[in-house]
Order: C-alpha cells, then sequence, then structure tokens
C-alpha cells in the first residue's frame, strides 16, 4: 500500500511496513512525520486500554480502593486476557491499572471503568469525548477493554493523538516500562497475581529490545489482528509510533524501522518572534516544528485561530503541503486605538442587529397570536349563533292540521 508520506515533495522516504496502517507522530509539535493509511477505520484490539488508563489517570487517584463486580468477570471467556480477579475482591486504582497495561487483563480494564468517577457508562462516554477533544474524528469506543464490536473503532492518527495525551502522566509510564510485579493477597484471593510485561521491545532480555522505547501497548484479536503503540524518546525528539492491523512477527520489525526513520531524518526548527505573521505578538517558550533537511519554516503554510472572537491568544498550526508538522500557543499583537474602536463598532452594530431581530420576531409571534384568537372569537361566534337558532326553532308553537 503506498505511504502518504513518502508522497511530499523533498520528504524522506519512509519505511514499507508490513501493517495496513502505521504512523510516527511528534508528541510535543504533532508533528506527523510517516503516514501510511493513518485515516482507514480499524480495530483498535486492546491498544484500548492506553485511553482507559488516560481517562483513570484524569479522573481517579491511584490510591482509590476498587471494587470488582459480577459484571467485570462475566463477560470473561477462556481466552480472553484476564488475570483471575473474584467478584468482591478490593485492590487499589493503581494495581487495576498495572493488571490492565502490563497483562492486558480485560477484567481488570473493566473495573478500572466501573470505579472512575460516575461509574462505567460515563466511563465510556468520556472516552469518547477525550478523543473528540483531541481532534480525533474516526474514533468510536464502546468498551474499556477492546474486545470486539463492531462499532468499536479508531484509526492510527487518532490513536497517536490520544496516545500522546498520556506524556502528562509519568505515572503511566512508570507502569508501561514495569518488567515484572505482583498484586499482593486480598480479600477474597490469598494468593499474589504476578504480571510481566508483554511489549518485547520493553523487554531487556528480548531480542526485540529497543533501548529507546519509553512506553507502549500491545494488542490482539482475530478481527483486528495485531495493532501496537509504542513510545520512545531519543535526546530531545519523543516519539509515538502506531502500527494497526500487523502480524506479530512483522510489527516489531516495522516499528523499530519507524521510529528510526523518525530520529534520523528530522529535526526541531525552533519558532521565535522573527518570522512569525505580523499579528502575532509571541509565540509559546520551546515552541518548535520537525522538519528534515532541506525544507524551511519559509516552506510552510500556517493557519491562526483565536481562543475567543476578542481573545489575545490563540494557536498558529503549521503545514507543509497540507500535512501538519507543528503547533504552538501564541499571543497577539496588541490592538491599536482605531482598531478597538472599529472592533467595539462592530461588536455593537452586531448587538443591534440581534436586538432588531429578536423584535421582529417578537412582533411576528404577536400577530400570529392575535389572528389566531381573532379566529377562536369568529368560531366562538358562530356556534354561539348556531345555539340560538336552534333554541328558536324549539320554541315554536306546533300547528295540528284538523282531521
Amino acid at each position: 500500500m503506498p505511504v502518504q508520506s513518502n508522497e511530499r515533495g523533498n520528504w524522506p522516504a519512509g519505511p514499507q511496513t508490513y501493517a495496513q496502517s502505521s504512523i510516527v507522530m511528534d508528541v510535543e509539535s504533532g508533528a506527523i512525520l510517516y503516514a501510511k493509511n493513518v485515516d482507514e477505520i480499524l480495530y483498535p484490539a486492546s491498544i484500548t486500554k492506553l485511553v482507559t488508563a488516560l481517562v483513570a489517570l484524569e479522573n481517579a487517584n491511584l490510591t482509590d480502593r476498587v471494587q470488582v463486580t459480577q459484571e467485570s468477570v462475566s463477560f470473561l471467556e477462556w481466552n480472553y486476557a484476564q488475570i483471575g480477579l473474584r467478584p468482591g475482591e478490593e485492590i487499589s486504582m493503581e494495581e487495576a491499572l498495572y493488571a490492565t497495561l502490563l497483562k492486558s487483563a480485560n477484567e481488570a480494564a473493566y473495573v478500572v471503568a466501573e470505579n472512575t468517577k460516575d461509574g462505567y457508562d460515563w466511563f465510556i462516554t468520556e472516552m469518547n469525548r477525550r478523543f473528540e477533544e483531541v481532534g480525533a474524528q474516526n474514533s468510536h469506543f464502546t468498551n474499556p477493554h477492546g474486545l470486539h464490536d463492531d462499532q468499536h473503532y479508531t484509526t492510527t492518527r487518532d490513536m497517536a493523538l490520544i496516545s500522546a495525551e498520556l506524556f502528562a502522566y509519568p505515572e503511566a509510564f512508570e507502569i508501561m516500562q514495569t518488567a515484572y510485579c505482583v498484586i499482593p493477597p486480598t480479600n477474597v484471593d490469598p494468593e499474589e497475581k504476578p504480571m510481566l510485561q508483554n511489549h518485547k521491545m520493553l523487554q531487556p532480555e528480548h531480542a526485540q529490545f529497543y533501548e529507546y522505547a519509553t512506553g507502549g501497548k500491545t494488542g490482539f484479536t482475530d478481527q483486528a489482528q495485531t495493532t501496537l503503540v509504542t513510545f520512545a524518546s531519543r535526546g530531545d525528539k519523543h516519539l509515538v509510533c502506531v502500527t494497526m492491523k500487523s502480524w506479530a512477527i512483522n510489527v516489531y520489525e516495522d516499528t523499530r524501522n519507524l521510529l528510526e526513520y523518525g530520529f534520523e531524518n528530522f529535526e526541531k526548527v525552533m519558532l521565535s518572534r522573527d518570522g512569525l505573521p505580523e499579528e502575532v505578538a509571541s509565540v509559546e517558550e520551546d515552541a518548535y516544528v520537525m522538519l528534515p533537511s532541506g525544507i524551511t519554516l519559509q516552506d510552510l503554510e500556517n493557519t491562526i485561530v483565536r481562543d475567543t472572537g476578542d481573545s489575545n491568544t490563540g494557536t498558529i498550526t503549521y503545514t507543509y503541503e497540507g500535512q501538519e508538522v507543528g503547533r504552538a500557543n501564541i499571543a497577539f499583537q496588541a490592538l491599536s486605538e482605531t482598531e478597538i474602536e472599529i472592533t467595539e463598532q462592530a461588536q455593537e452594530e452586531e448587538e443591534e442587529s440581534k436586538t432588531s431581530f429578536l423584535w421582529f420576531i417578537g412582533i411576528a409571534v404577536g400577530i400570529i397570536v392575535i389572528f389566531i384568537i381573532f379566529l377562536i372569537w369568529i368560531e366562538m361566534k358562530k356556534r354561539e349563533m348556531r345555539r340560538r337558532r336552534r333554541r328558536r326553532r324549539k320554541r315554536r308553537p306546533r300547528r295540528y292540521e284538523k282531521p
């Protein structure tokens, strides 16, 4: 299948992959360095659990006590990944997240969802809201574990966008980097529950170990085939790589090649006041775009959006041949007195226009109401006249003919 990013002019050619869809994205700037079929809707399998961890970390505490319900285990089948939790068992939210991310335990993910904020249904709604918030447009989740559902789907672009949000939570990476841990005996189960790292690029003893990998999550179902998310850092670069609908024998080779491509071919180009559009006064500290050699800021297009209509802050997004290569928060130049007067006048005219429109609507509604009342009055008069005629007929004397 074609690699869309290879079609950009002067862009370094990226590697072919066995995966049907692949992406490499710079975490901090949002720049997409490699793109292959990144908007095809596919099934995520257990990489879903990264979104589960994100919503939990944003809305719960690791020290919270969570309880296992019958609902959280009744859906399990013998071949589903699980850790053996039992109804009535109590563990910490932290232990539940370790089971979710390391062991890929499906019942643990369900427990996390049930015990976060307003419960399971709220949790699923929040997962989808977070996708929308990060700009993901082709995702819909129906569960916290990733077991197959035709209505549970995403894309590699969307997964990269939402996975990058985990960088705000170091505790997530502490969990994902753990090689081995156990959940101690609980109020129900006297046995320990051991957990091993499943992501081979994070296993120091494995042939697929990658020294720059900092986290990630594996996934597999018959429908999704192999899916994988991998975070990696080298120097000042932090990348996330997502591959979907691949095969276990190839997925790590693909991921290594993609991450090496990102690290070797791109550099940060810092943004400063010089070169920014005239209306921009300043840009956030350390803001940058990710570019390969041969492409400069002058080759990029930019789009500026204010936070609100009269706000002094906003966002600038840089693109190269339609593909985003970075974004940053900005502050606008202070408006001159003339510009302020023009803005205020425009706002006043807009308010006057709204007021006139509301008056018009009110008058129109009043006329309609009066007309309806008039029609009702006419109908009532007609009925009254008919009743009077009937009463007159009843009062007339009857005439009898002589025999």
